[in-house]
């Protein structure tokens, strides 16, 4: 569990969600899912963070990148040295978030109460549509780019 957290996925449902997401990259890309389910993913995880040392924030975005990848058949690739991570890497530093500003969006969707949990789900789906990655981070900055919509219409 501590692992799921520390990928900001959160629990296993984030797993869940992230194993269909892989699902889907993978059908998009017409290959095979069979080794992408949630057990599978997780031991990928577990290789590349806790025995390989990658970083835990980087390692949802590599294994999406992967998981579009038609050469590859196997999450596990995800642990290995791979341009996935130097990928994931630009992707997140193109964010240029700190902890204090993820705190912040979630101070405000926090705000909402019983909303929150709408704007998230809705946010995950715009995601999961645009082949982004599920984190913690991205979901907050959606859901609040979606209340800013909203709110400017």
């Amino acid at each position: 569990m501590e692992l799921l957290t520390q990928l900001g996925l959160g629990s296993a449902v984030g797993l869940d969600q992230l194993a269909v997401h892989c699902a889907a990259l993978r059908a998009a890309h017409g290959c095979g899912a069979t080794l992408w389910k949630g057990p599978h993913l997780l031991a990928a995880l577990q290789l590349a963070v806790g025995t390989r040392g990658w970083p835990a924030h980087l390692a949802t975005a590599a294994l999406l990148k992967v998981a579009k990848d038609p050469t590859t058949r196997s999450p596990m690739r995800v642990a290995e040295a791979g341009p996935w991570w130097d990928e994931a890497a630009a992707d997140m530093s193109a964010s240029q978030l700190t902890e204090v500003d993820v705190e912040a969006l979630e101070e405000r969707l926090q705000a909402l109460g019983g909303g929150r949990v709408a704007v998230q789900m809705q946010a995950r789906a715009e995601l999961q549509r645009e082949d982004l990655p599920l984190t913690r981070t991205t979901v907050f900055q959606r859901a609040c780019e979606i209340l800013d919509r909203q709110a400017a219409s």
